[in-house]
């Protein structure tokens, strides 16, 4: 199976590598819709095949800067510097993925930067969107609202976008859900709920679904909570989306599991399981052996010592490591070998520390990135006061 996956991965890359080979030079084709195509294509193996995305979209920029030096229509400059724009905030999404941070806020501002010299409302409220998620990933709670509540304000106000609101939503949603304020998450969450339905986009209502599932948890209200990510599962399920359906799983699982029904957890935690190898999606993966091995089911088989022991040294996720050393100091308990369970918690507080001087720094990149938005800001005030200097200048020249 496995070599199977492993032809099928290098012929798929083999013909995304041809496409980016057969995509001709832009800047000397003068092709604009080329332009747009390409970035299409970077878009969409964003997930899959980053490297080339990444090149791609370097491919653009450079084609579009050219085009620029030469280009005397307006409508036609304006059309590449809003693909430049998109370019841009693709690549920003590649860093993020990988958790460059400062990388990805330094091509959101050259985004930015774009949009605001076009007065683009749309991708205006894209920039504080993705800015605010960052925020979020780097727990900088108070910079995340103002940069969302922006992007609100843009969306009701001058655009009407029900795709830009549903995101927004569920981002305030899960900002505030962070801040332990569930009363207020739980209106934004069904917010989105009610526009994704209304949209018919079921990622939005999975999602939604998903979120306000994760709060009845948070409450210990387990048997809301089942109900509620049932509901999101069988959408996944009916619209084809069952990679999506992993996080909800464990989440009943562990619902499950909170309510004594151990067996119906058991079989949940190994669907979910299932479901990870399937994708190859890896998010999930630690937590769940991890729940799996304390959750001991007399008819489990695995050897989850040597599989948490492998994931704890080689996984790159420092939440997957610490949920694997906890793990492994309950299944050292449970044996009462007390040696091993001393040194597994030891290994989970150094990652723990280690963890929080992450959190430190990236901190530390919040408050630049906060830094440079209000110098941008500035810079962009005191360009318009000049031009009004100007203006009145000039009037005052007439009238002499």
């Amino acid at each position: 199976m496995s070599v199977v996956l492993k032809i099928s991965f290098m012929s798929s890359d083999k013909i995304v590598l041809l496409l980016i080979l057969s995509i001709p030079l832009c800047a000397t084709s003068n092709d604009t819709l080329t332009i747009s195509q390409t970035t299409l294509l970077a878009k969409s193996i964003t997930y899959t095949y980053p490297d080339s995305a990444f090149k791609l979209l370097e491919k653009n920029i450079e084609a579009i800067q050219e085009l620029l030096k030469t280009e005397k229509d307006p409508s036609i400059e304006r059309s590449l510097m809003l693909n430049q724009s998109d370019c841009y905030n693709s690549m920003g999404n590649l860093y993020v993925n990988q958790q460059l941070y400062t990388q990805a806020i330094k091509c959101l501002f050259k985004s930015q930067e774009i949009n605001l010299s076009l007065n683009d409302n749309a991708k205006k409220v894209r920039f504080h969107l993705n800015f605010g998620g960052i925020m979020i990933e780097l727990n900088s709670y108070d910079e995340a609202i103002f940069h969302l509540e922006k992007a609100l304000n843009i969306s009701q106000n001058k655009l009407d976008s029900a795709i830009f609101l549903t995101n927004i939503y569920i981002s305030l949603g899960v900002v505030h859900m962070d801040l332990f304020n569930d009363s207020i998450a739980k209106e934004y969450f069904e917010k989105s709920l009610v526009l994704g339905d209304k949209m018919g986009n079921p990622l939005i209502s999975i999602a939604s679904l998903g979120n306000l599932g994760q709060i009845a948890l948070s409450r210990n209200e387990y048997r809301e909570a089942i109900d509620i990510l049932n509901q999101a599962t069988e959408l996944a399920e009916k619209e084809d989306l069952e990679v999506h359906s992993i996080g909800l799983y464990e989440k009943i699982a562990w619902a499950k599991n909170s309510l004594e029904l151990k067996d119906e957890a058991f079989h949940i935690y190994l669907k979910a399981l299932s479901l990870t190898e399937k994708y190859d999606h890896r998010r999930y993966y630690g937590e769940i052996l991890s729940e799996l091995a304390i959750l001991n089911h007399p008819d489990d088989t695995n050897n989850y010592e040597y599989m948490l022991d492998s994931l704890s040294r080689l996984s790159e996720s420092p939440t997957t490591r610490r949920f694997s050393f906890n793990a492994l100091k309950e299944l050292s308990l449970r044996n009462h070998d007390f040696e091993k369970a001393y040194y597994y918690t030891n290994k989970a507080h150094a990652l723990l520390d280690s963890m929080t001087n992450n959190d430190n720094k990236n901190m530390a990149i919040a408050s630049a990135a906060k830094l440079q938005y209000e110098r941008s800001i500035k810079i962009k005030n005191n360009t318009i006061e000049f031009e009004r200097d100007r203006i009145r200048v000039l009037n005052t020249l007439l009238i002499i």
